[in-house]
């Protein structure tokens, strides 16, 4: 077989009604049925889960640990190392992606390691593709990516980047000068009233701190003076002096000694007092000059009086300069457009050729799917310029050659989307990707849905494929069958063997697991889809 694995494996532990559940996928095509209610759908969302889509916390209880086993390539391998992710460890080319869950914190691990969220959801962009059944409102995005798969547009998302990032610093630069304009005889009268002033960087807050020195100063002087005023120290001091030299004690000495030295600290006091007796002048001339700055700032409707000053003196020279400067980033803005003009110019051709191929394509592909001389027309339109290019791709189609192409969202049934959706993904497929179906086959029945099945089983061929279907001529041509179920109000999974398989599909035919006929015509649809696989094997080996 041509396709490789991709998938190698899926865990879910504690997802909603999933207790436990592995599923090991096999390289080809990959089905999985069930009844409505099941728990099929809860399959897909937790594997969105472990691919970075966003949780409803509202949903887990508990710790919920989803594990991905994937096999791992060269592009893999250079995307992750992009990334600075270690490889070292990787044992048997596989990774273990795994997501834990819990109601307030959500982390992603490759091979254990903490891994951004960014890097997940380049390995689904990168890798896995699914695709839900009528999902108009991506159609565009689906249609784009396909065309692009086989352009390099990195060159114009790069050309667009440094273009855009010009044109923005233009526009600063452009509100700037308008903003300098609408407040020139503002600046001229705030020049007059600030000018005088002789501002300072920093003024208020430090007359604030000074204000406070100045206060702490003159409370401590008024302590110290009345203090000082209340007794006198020295007088005591004075007798015992006398006395002790009267009665020839040493201790005089030690006592003539401290006298002097608190002589010398009044001095050094009374001198501290006098310098700070202007305090209460200097905290008055404080007062009166933040009263007059803070008067100033609210006329001006300013929080930085002194930036608003320097604004004012400077303004002109700033005009000229900014007028240079807007000039010279204009031309560069222009030749900036210029060159991503050319690669979208470029990439808009590639685009339209693709897409004449893509058209043949499809017209081919509906045509095996039962709808003959479909009409498709990609009709490209100029929209607005971005990193992705300019261009705006509109789908008409007609799948009746009675009636005109009209838009494919208001003329397309859900089988006639099912179909063209499956014959836009066959053009291109890559076996290191994996291709997700779910009921892409909804809406068709009869020899449409078989068509439908050899078509996802042709690209199982080429590509790992999940496929959700309630077909039974679908499940037919399963590589690998698993069986969703719901037992005691819990999901399970169950992998298929071949008897199991004819009895899931007896049920799928409309008849029970007993039923003669029905069991009949699922043996039959199975020996056709094993003869099937054995003649394009032999296809395949042949042309190699």
């Amino acid at each position: 077989m041509i396709t490789k694995s991709m998938i190698r494996s899926f865990t879910i532990e504690n997802y909603l009604l999933i207790k436990n559940v592995h599923i090991d996928f096999s390289k080809g095509l990959n089905i999985i049925t069930g009844e409505t209610g099941s728990g099929k759908s809860l399959i897909l969302d937790a594997l969105l889960l472990v691919l970075g889509d966003k949780v409803d916390t509202k949903m887990i209880n508990g710790t919920t640990t989803l594990t991905l086993v994937l096999n791992i390539h060269d592009g893999m391998k250079f995307l992750l190392q992009q990334q600075g992710i270690e490889l070292t460890n990787i044992e048997s080319g596989t990774i273990i992606l795994k997501r834990i869950i819990q109601k307030t914190k959500s982390c992603f691990l490759i091979n254990d390691a903490n891994v951004p969220l960014s890097l997940v959801r380049s390995i689904k962009e990168h890798y896995i593709h699914i695709h839900h059944q009528f999902d108009q409102s991506v159609f565009k995005d689906i249609l784009k990516n396909t065309i692009n798969r086989s352009i390099d547009t990195m060159p114009m998302a790069n050309a667009f980047k440094a273009y855009d990032q010009k044109k923005s610093t233009l526009k600063q630069l452009v509100n700037e000068k308008n903003t300098l304009t609408e407040k020139a005889y503002l600046f001229e009268q705030a020049f007059k009233d600030l000018s005088p002033l002789n501002l300072k960087e920093n003024e208020e807050d430090e007359l604030v701190e000074n204000k406070k020195k100045l206060g702490d100063s003159a409370m401590i002087c008024q302590q110290l003076k009345n203090l000082l005023q209340s007794q006198s120290y020295l007088k005591p001091l004075y007798e015992l002096e006398k006395h002790l030299q009267k009665m020839s004690l040493p201790q005089s000495r030690t006592i003539e000694s401290i006298v002097l030295d608190l002589e010398s600290m009044l001095q050094e006091l009374e001198d501290f007092m006098n310098q700070h007796e202007q305090s209460a002048v200097r905290i008055q001339e404080i007062d009166s000059r933040l009263y007059e700055l803070q008067t100033l700032k609210k006329r001006y409707h300013v929080h930085d009086l002194h930036s608003f000053w320097q604004n004012a003196l400077h303004y002109e020279e700033r005009l000229k300069e900014l007028d240079d400067l807007i000039e010279r980033l204009q031309k560069d803005c222009d030749m900036a457009y210029v060159c991503y003009k050319q690669y979208a110019d470029s990439v808009s051709k590639e685009r339209q050729n693709i897409a004449q191929l893509l058209k043949e394509h499809i017209v081919n592909e509906l045509n095996f799917l039962k709808i003959p001389d479909g009409i498709i027309d990609f009709r490209f339109k100029v929209s607005q310029d971005s990193s992705d290019g300019y261009d705006d791709i509109d789908t008409w189609v007609s799948f009746n050659p009675s009636i005109l192409p009209q838009p494919i969202a208001k003329c397309a049934s859900g089988g006639e989307w099912s179909r063209f959706l499956l014959s836009l993904k066959t053009f291109d497929t890559c076996s290191n990707n994996v291709m997700i179906f779910d009921e892409i086959d909804s809406g068709t029945s009869g020899i449409v849905a078989k068509k439908i099945g050899e078509k996802i089983k042709d690209i199982s061929y080429q590509t790992q494929t999940i496929c959700i279907t309630h077909s039974p001529h679908v499940a037919a041509l399963s590589d690998e069958h698993f069986k969703v179920d719901k037992k005691d109000h819990m999901t399970t999974v169950k992998q298929l063997n071949e008897v199991d398989i004819i009895k899931e599909l007896t049920v799928l035919l409309g008849g029970d697991e007993d039923q003669h006929d029905s069991t009949q015509l699922a043996i039959h649809m199975r020996q056709d889809a094993l003869q099937l696989f054995t003649k394009k094997m032999h296809c395949l080996k042949s042309s190699i």
